[in-house]
């Protein structure tokens, strides 16, 4: 993983206006109209409707594995049409990479794909290109279409070592008649660590008045809409899932820490609590803070110790530690991760930010700690209060 720091931003609702501006996008299958090699969103001449779509989104650190699949009913009579699913680019001429990988059936069938580079980008120089397939119905069919690819993850500037997002866009099924009957989004996250995530929707957009429910289990996050109209005049239509590589917040006998020294509670500068399947990596020296610990850092080697003379130590790789005088093994060796600043990324090695297992270094000071999921917090109790 890179580095554990990150950036200041003051307003959290101001990243997410800037990733509504800069992210590739996953987005719904369109009706296109294809006419000398240029590409058209159609404007509702079909009879076919979309039941359903469910996005399967498998994250990873620099990429995304992406898998769609989308209902669609013919209420109509017989007739050709041609899918096109968008790809995007980054905003203001910043050129993003491509969608990789992309592959598409029908019915368990594969598909031809064609790609087509429209004159003049979609909404605002969006949509760079799109994936063409043509397929055919019969009076009443209805039809399963399945598409996967790999998409890289967004990023921001100087953040790009911390922040990741994907966003999926609802615009494109506009042409398709009706609303979208049940849409579903599910995103497994499938690093080592459990990454933190919040979801941004457009001011205007469709998904916002939409009947919409999140739903949460450990390493997923499934959003749901039912009867979602998409709108072609509200390109902005996303459902976007930014995510941090840990848990910046904790909370200390009921008080609240940010992770930032100066205690501004919308920086996001502060250390991540690393949140393993197994166990919890914390920051040495935030957690000397938070508890009123004395903290002696040097050489990779880190002494922990309170008032009553109780002492906690454990060095850089290495899974030997002493607890109040005591020799202990740890589960997972203490590393050290360069730091994210605002003047960018310090090496490990010369202001580094020290891990070492959560739970070793609480036991020693007699504190409790557990893991707040729907909070994305870690909570720590001292007994003697």
């Amino acid at each position: 993983m890179k580095g554990a720091g990150c950036a200041m931003i003051r307003k959290a609702i101001g990243v997410f206006w800037v990733l509504f501006c800069l992210s590739v996008a996953l987005a719904n299958d369109s009706p296109l109209g294809i006419y000398g090699g240029a590409v058209q969103l159609l404007k509702g001449e079909t009879d076919i409707r979309m039941v359903s779509a469910a996005i399967s989104a498998d994250v990873y650190y620099e990429e995304t594995r992406v898998r769609c699949e989308y209902v669609l009913q013919n209420d109509g009579a017989e007739q050709s049409v041609q899918l096109g699913f968008p790809d995007f680019v980054q905003y203001q001429g910043a050129q993003a990479p491509h969608l990789r990988e992309f592959q598409s059936w029908a019915d368990e069938q594969p598909l031809d794909v064609t790609v087509y580079n429209p004159p003049s980008k979609e909404w605002g120089g969006d949509v760079e290109r799109w994936y063409v397939r043509s397929l055919e119905f019969a009076p009443g069919q209805r039809r399963t279409i399945v598409n996967t690819y790999v998409e890289p993850n967004g990023g921001v500037g100087s953040l790009d070592s911390v922040w990741r997002w994907f966003r999926y866009a609802t615009w494109p099924a506009a042409g398709w008649k009706g609303p979208i009957g049940q849409i579903t989004i599910t995103v497994h996250w499938r690093e080592p660590q459990l990454w933190s995530w919040s979801i941004g929707l457009g001011e205007k957009s469709p998904c916002r008045r939409a009947r919409t429910k999140v739903l949460l289990g450990g390493r997923r996050l499934v959003w749901q809409a039912s009867r979602l109209e998409p709108s072609r005049t509200h390109p902005l239509g996303v459902v976007e899932v930014a995510f941090l590589p840990g848990w910046l917040g904790a909370i200390l006998d009921g008080e609240v820490d940010s992770g930032d020294p100066s205690g501004d509670p919308s920086s996001l500068v502060g250390e991540f609590f690393l949140v393993y399947a197994d166990l919890t990596m914390a920051p040495v020296r935030r957690m000397a803070r938070m508890l009123g610990l004395q903290c002696e850092w040097r050489d990779g080697n880190a002494v922990l110790q309170d008032q009553l003379g109780r002492a906690f130590s454990c060095s850089v790789g290495s899974l030997d530690a002493r607890s109040c005088g005591q020799p202990i093994r740890l589960r997972r060796k203490p590393t050290l991760y360069e730091r994210n600043t605002m003047d960018g990324l310090v090496p490990a090695s010369q202001d580094g930010v020290m891990y070492g297992p959560m739970r070793p270094i609480c036991e020693a000071f007699s504190v409790q700690c557990f893991l707040d999921y729907e909070q994305q917090k870690v909570v720590l109790s001292r007994a003697s209060r």
